[in-house]
């Protein structure tokens, strides 16, 4: 996984559970950044969509 978090309340959700799956990482979370969320789907066949959250 590549990627920032912001030091908001979304970005501290995706630290802690990413913790609790023994993620370790390697920045600080993004000072006055908002955090943003990105969802793929992918069918057997390997098609993609992607669905992004930018407020």
């Amino acid at each position: 996984m590549a990627g920032s978090v912001g030091s908001d309340p979304l970005g501290g959700f995706y630290r802690s559970k990413l913790r609790r799956a023994n993620v370790n990482f390697l920045s600080d979370p993004v000072k006055d950044g908002m955090t943003r969320t990105v969802i793929v789907l992918t069918t057997p066949g390997a098609q993609r969509t992607m669905l992004a959250y930018q407020v």
